[in-house]
């Protein structure tokens, strides 16, 4: 008579053969050589939040050199002493809606052509990495602010200040 061997026999002999294999631990994480198994980082992809960039212009008229006629003909005018409010490497904020300030900027002497505008001294101001979401901005500088322009009008329209006192 042939004797099977106990079913309980046969469960731990396939237990102790897939554990010694490396299978049947339920991980899957080890090798067959009870190595650990690596595992290659995964990588989140980050976005950057969107950003503008907002140009701001800030004038005054030249009083001094209005009411002087030591200007000859073709003669530029100084715009270091326009005013004594404005002048150059002050710096210029950039508030939201809110009035948060979103930027702040030095201002450097315009390289528009003033020419044709005689007696008048301009400063300009780049801010970047504006946050979007602002609604609009204004720019303020020396206690005088810009008219407010909305968010989807800021790439092609700059905030100007009128810095002559009223």
């Amino acid at each position: 008579m042939l004797t099977h061997p106990r079913p309980s026999k046969i469960a731990a002999s396939l237990f102790v053969v897939a554990l010694l294999s490396g299978c049947g631990n339920g991980s899957g994480t080890e090798k067959a050589d009870s190595t650990p198994a690596t595992t290659k980082p995964t990588t989140v992809a980050t976005t950057e939040p969107p950003t503008l960039t907002v140009h701001a212009s800030v004038a005054v008229i030249n009083i001094k050199q209005t009411f002087s006629d030591a200007m000859e003909d073709g003669e530029t005018h100084d715009c270091e002493d326009a005013s004594t409010d404005v002048y150059e490497g002050l710096k210029m904020s950039l508030n939201d809606a809110t009035g948060n300030v979103v930027g702040v900027a030095e201002i450097s002497p315009t390289t528009q052509d003033m020419s044709e505008f005689e007696n008048i001294c301009a400063w300009d101001a780049v801010f970047t990495d504006v946050p979007t979401g602002g609604k609009f901005y204004t720019a303020e500088i020396a206690g005088y602010e810009s008219a407010p322009v909305a968010e989807e009008d800021v790439a092609t329209q700059k905030l100007v200040i009128d810095a002559n006192p009223d």
